[in-house]
């Protein structure tokens, strides 16, 4: 083509003489690939940072007038606060748990005084009653009190009623309450039926007029028994019988034998 000559457009819109050119690189009239998308997210992109940067700028606005250095001892002080307050605590708690231990522990050995004490007054109420229940059932049969008594008193178990009274009961070699041997009933033996029954049959050498000859012996047993002693008097000792079932009853249950002399007239 000469140079200045003018140039000629066809009906496609491609210069003559440049047809050729278009159909071998048919891509020279792509406009290339849609970035609408593109633009759109980093126009959002732009105003979350534009946004972003508003928020800090207005929050850095209400320490405009705090100096850095200010702000930093301010910080140290604050976290020594902290500090000296969770020693202080700490501190507090290991002198209240001190002081709780020692509350603990007094109230412990105050009320370990005060169950010792109810464990010997209870004790000394238990004892007093067992041993005014033995003597008045002794007495109550005519029977020797010091020969019966510990007897006696082993049998008596303490219990308590529905109304919480102490109460005795006689039990056996189990630990069982005895039943009555009373015709017609069926509760406890009592303390008396025990001595007037059972002690009875047992030692009857305890009971007066009921003391057991002696071996050989024909004749009822003149001894008595009195203070923990087997007494027969001077005239009743003169007969062998008397003398010697008097003395094997000593002998029996270990008491002494006395001979009483008769008074002078």
């Amino acid at each position: 083509m000469a140079e200045n000559e003018p140039t000629v457009v066809g009906a496609d819109g491609v210069a003559e003489g440049h047809e050729t050119a278009v159909q071998d690189n048919p891509t020279t009239t792509d406009t290339g690939p849609d970035l609408t998308q593109d633009v759109l997210k980093l126009r959002k992109a732009l105003e979350s940072e534009r946004k972003l940067k508003q928020d800090v700028e207005r929050r850095l606005a209400q320490f405009a007038d705090l100096d850095p250095d200010e702000a930093r001892d301010a910080l140290k002080t604050a976290a020594k606060a902290r500090d000296a307050q969770g020693k202080t605590q700490d501190r507090a708690k290991v002198e209240n748990d001190a002081r709780l231990a020692q509350i603990e522990a007094k109230h412990e050995n105050e009320s370990k005084t005060w169950k010792d004490r109810e464990d010997f007054l209870l004790g000394q109420i238990q004892r007093n009653l067992v041993d005014t229940e033995t003597a008045t059932a002794i007495a109550a049969c005519g029977a020797n009190v010091a020969l019966l008594t510990p007897h006696v008193k082993a049998a008596i178990k303490l219990d308590s009623d529905p109304d919480g009274n102490y109460v005795t009961r006689v039990v056996g070699e189990n630990g069982e309450p005895l039943v009555t041997r009373e015709s017609g009933k069926t509760g406890d033996m009592s303390v008396r039926e025990y001595v007037d029954t059972m002690m009875r049959e047992k030692f009857p050498v305890a009971f007066p007029g009921t003391g057991s000859s002696g071996s050989g012996a024909t004749g009822a047993d003149h001894s008595i028994i009195s203070g923990g002693s087997v007494r027969i008097s001077s005239k009743d000792a003169r007969d062998a019988r008397k003398y010697r079932a008097a003395k094997e009853k000593a002998e029996k249950h270990g008491l002494q034998f006395i001979v009483e002399q008769d008074e002078l007239r």
